[in-house]
């Protein structure tokens, strides 16, 4: 092989062209590599601090709804069983033939037009304040308690 040939030298500076374009494609790729992943974690924490802010939930939007540990919590406080137990024999009559959403929209429309004792409203609305929610919400598990009383959790059996 000679090197006076210009189709050689073309060829072997073609070859080194190529090999450092390569060099320099790749050294690129990395950076975009390193790039992206320093704002996917820029993004991650930012999505963290939007959703800290949001107000805690006190059921999961599975279907049915059920309550989340908080949920569960805000129930034990107020008695929520006890409270379903009390409330679910008036309302006996009044779900027959209807489905198991009709009866949920019912209880959510009962726990929030009831008014409770005065004693109970103080224990909502301390709750409310202490988890950072509203009071609509603290009524929610009580309507889900009597949801759960009336046609029983997840698989809308009789839950009395």
């Amino acid at each position: 092989m000679s090197f006076d040939n210009p189709y050689v030298i073309g060829a072997i500076v073609s070859i080194i062209v190529l090999i450092f374009g390569i060099g320099v494609w790749v050294g690129a790729v990395n950076a975009d590599r390193r790039s992206f992943k320093e704002f996917m974690t820029e993004v991650r924490d930012d999505l963290k601090k939007v959703l800290s802010r949001l107000p805690p939930r006190v059921y999961a939007g599975d279907s049915p709804i059920e309550l989340t540990e908080l949920g569960r919590n805000i129930s034990t406080r107020l008695n929520g069983k006890e409270w379903a137990e009390e409330h679910a024999t008036n309302l006996r009559e009044e779900i027959k033939g209807r489905e198991p959403y009709e009866v949920q929209g019912m209880c959510f429309e009962y726990a929030k037009e009831h008014k409770p004792p005065e004693d109970m409203e103080r224990m909502i609305q301390t709750i409310a304040y202490e988890n950072g929610i509203k009071r609509e919400a603290v009524l929610d598990v009580l309507a889900l308690e009597l949801r759960d009383k009336l046609i029983g959790p997840k698989d809308g059996q009789d839950g009395g």
